[in-house]
């Protein structure tokens, strides 16, 4: 039986919601509604919050002075609202590149194209989906349509099935895993570009995918991996932020209503936060609008 060990580290210890509030307070940002501003932290952490006013910060960790709790919490509101709009665009991608790229290997291949050896870089990369495709399955095993291939197809899943089970992560790594000559052959088809360029693209949205389903903070980030650019884009746009993302997007988003009413969505964002945000923070230039519309 192993004792429980004394912690090394000196944590911090929790404090309640009063004392978040007035640690707030005492690194000088301004509360005018106390009763409010609890409401705000009993509901969304203190922790979560601070990472929201990193441009207000002193390098003494107080804050710029007048920095309003109201300013914060909006920003916060901004990004949440901004993380929503994306979340509809990249649901879409995801779902539009893992059937066309199911699609086209499918009718190369067969529709057990993914346990082709031959068309992976490396065999250790075929290996590491191998495992994946049965970590997922398993994962969705109370599913309906995947009991039905276990049980009438001996665990023989078409890849337009069992797209339905990969997670965007684990798609577009093995997207990357493939030989360049099949990555070339599909994103010149499907996407007017080269391989390696749809590869670095996939990668970055799903990293955001992840981000904004784990209600991760876009506003004043750096994203990874940075996305490349085409030459007719020019590097002086690229911004390292959120506008990076929503730029190469629009290239080959195919529903164009869906992205018109997201543009849309995010103008009037902008507006309604405009006194409390920074559009420089999520990389949009003053005239983002006419680049993403």
């Amino acid at each position: 039986m192993h004792k429980n060990k004394k912690s090394t580290f000196n944590l911090k210890p929790p404090l309640t919601f009063d004392e978040q509030l007035h640690l707030l307070e005492s690194r000088n940002i301004i509360v005018t509604d106390k009763n409010k501003a609890l409401e705000f932290l009993k509901n969304n952490s203190y922790y979560r919050l601070t990472g929201y006013a990193l441009q207000f910060r002193e390098e003494n960790g107080s804050y710029k002075e007048n920095t309003k709790l109201s300013t914060i919490v909006n920003v916060y509101e901004f990004d949440k609202g901004l993380r929503r709009a994306l979340s509809i665009l990249l649901e879409d991608f995801e779902i539009s590149f893992k059937t066309c790229l199911s699609y086209h290997l499918s009718h190369k291949y067969g529709p057990e194209c993914y346990l082709k050896d031959g068309i992976f870089r490396k065999k250790e990369w075929y290996l590491e989906f191998r495992s994946a495709i049965s970590k997922n399955i398993k994962k969705s095993s109370n599913e309906v349509f995947i009991r039905h291939h276990i049980n009438k197809y001996k665990r023989h899943f078409p890849f337009w099935v069992l797209i339905e089970v990969i997670p965007f992560s684990s798609f577009s790594k093995f997207f990357n895993s493939l030989r360049n000559a099949e990555k070339n052959d599909f994103s010149r088809k499907y996407y007017n570009c080269y391989g390696g360029i749809l590869a670095n693209w996939a990668h970055h949205f799903s990293v955001v995918r992840n981000i904004c389903a784990h209600y991760g903070r876009l506003y004043n980030k750096n994203l990874f991996p940075i996305l490349t650019f085409l030459k007719e884009d020019g590097e002086n746009l690229k911004t390292g932020k959120i506008f990076d993302t929503f730029f190469i997007l629009k290239k080959f988003f195919h529903n164009k209503p869906v992205w018109s009413k997201t543009v849309k969505t995010i103008e009037k964002l902008v507006t309604q936060y405009r006194d409390d945000i920074e559009i420089k923070l999520i990389g949009f230039p003053n005239n983002w609008k006419n680049l993403i519309q």
